[in-house]
Order: structure tokens, then C-alpha cells, then sequence
């Protein structure tokens, strides 16, 4: 946890930008064989059928779309805030989200909510379908992983664009938050474009 806290500070930034990129492949490749999109900053849906080319483009439009809203931001903070480093924060913070299409392997998640679907007017059979322990494992184990992935990725976005811009006001990180949430906007607006 001492290297995840040090992160932005430790590490050359030329070497995070290649973690960044090589992540982005790994968790574009997963997502691919999982059926995942990546339909927003903050996003990932599972679906029937991917396109072999929409998890790539879905998270480099997430990528540039957060990176550049978070300049602007950047250099409003700090004049001194330099591309690089937020670019690397747009990349590395995505990286807790690759891994949420894991959960999909086999079509484990979209076979469980295919079979829940149908008996959502009916709660004693929803309950019934939610009660064999592999359901009741994988669905927690899901929602866990997600929550944590989110908390992982807020962590890691505040972290790196504080190193980045030297961020102190409560204004500015309310100004951060207000950012990540319109990157989430557009980027899911641009993804449904193409």
C-alpha cells in the first residue's frame, strides 16, 4: 500500500505513462473477451456483443476526455501543471476499473442477471434466483470489487492531480470532483457518438 500512496511522487513519469498505456491495453483485451464497455469515466456495462475495437476507443475517449478536462482544471490551480502528469493521472487512475470485466469471465454476471431479470415483478421468485450461494458470492464479490474500484479510482485521481498542481484549497478539490463528474458526461456522450 506504501508504493499504491507513493505513486505519483516515485515513479519517473515517462515510466507511468507506459504503465498507463499498457494497462489500457490489458483492460481494452479483457474487456473484449467479457463483452465489457467502458461507456463513461466512472462506467463499465456489460452487454451482449462487443465490437472488437469499442473497449479500445471507449477507453482512450475516456482517457483524453478526463485528461483534458483535468488540465484546464490543472492550470487554473497551478500554471505550472504540466500535461504529462495529468495524462499519467488519467491513465492510472482508470486501471481499478479493468479489472471489473473479470467478474464476466465465461458470461458468469450476464447469465446470473438473464436469469434475474424475468422475476423482477415477482420478489419471492427474485429472491428464490438470489438464493443459491454462487449467485449470492459472485453478485457480492461484484459489488464489492466495484465499490472498491471507485474508492480506488477517486483515491488515485485526487493523489495524482494533487502532485501534479500542488492542490491545498477545499475549492479546488470540490472543483476536482465537480471535473471528474462532467468528464463522466461527456465521455459517456462521445462513446454513443461513434
Amino acid at each position: 500500500m506504501i508504493w499504491l500512496t507513493q505513486l505519483f511522487e516515485k515513479v519517473a513519469d515517462k515510466k507511468l505513462l507506459s504503465i498507463g498505456l499498457v494497462s489500457l491495453l490489458i483492460g481494452s483485451l479483457i474487456a473484449i473477451n467479457t463483452n465489457a464497455r467502458f461507456d463513461g469515466v466512472l462506467d463499465m456495462h456489460l452487454v451482449k456483443e462487443v465490437q472488437p475495437i469499442q473497449p479500445f476507443l471507449d477507453n482512450i475517449i475516456n482517457t483524453i476526455i478526463l485528461a483534458v478536462l483535468l488540465f484546464a482544471l490543472g492550470k487554473y490551480v497551478n500554471s505550472k501543471t504540466r500535461f504529462i502528469d495529468i495524462l499519467n493521472t488519467a491513465f492510472i487512475c482508470r486501471i481499478p476499473f479493468y479489472l471489473l470485466p473479470l467478474f464476466n469471465i465465461n458470461h458468469a454476471i450476464t447469465t446470473i442477471t438473464d436469469d434475474l431479470l424475468p422475476n423482477i415483478a415477482e420478489p419471492d421468485l427474485l429472491l428464490q434466483s438470489l438464493a443459491t450461494p454462487t449467485t449470492l458470492i459472485l453478485i457480492g464479490s461484484f459489488a464489492l470489487v466495484s465499490i472498491l474500484a471507485l474508492i480506488l479510482f477517486a483515491y488515485l485521481v485526487f493523489k495524482g492531480f494533487k502532485t501534479a498542481t500542488n492542490l491545498k484549497k477545499t475549492v479546488h478539490i470540490i472543483l476536482l470532483v465537480v471535473t471528474v463528474l462532467i468528464a463522466e458526461v461527456l465521455s459517456k456522450f462521445l462513446v454513443y457518438l461513434y
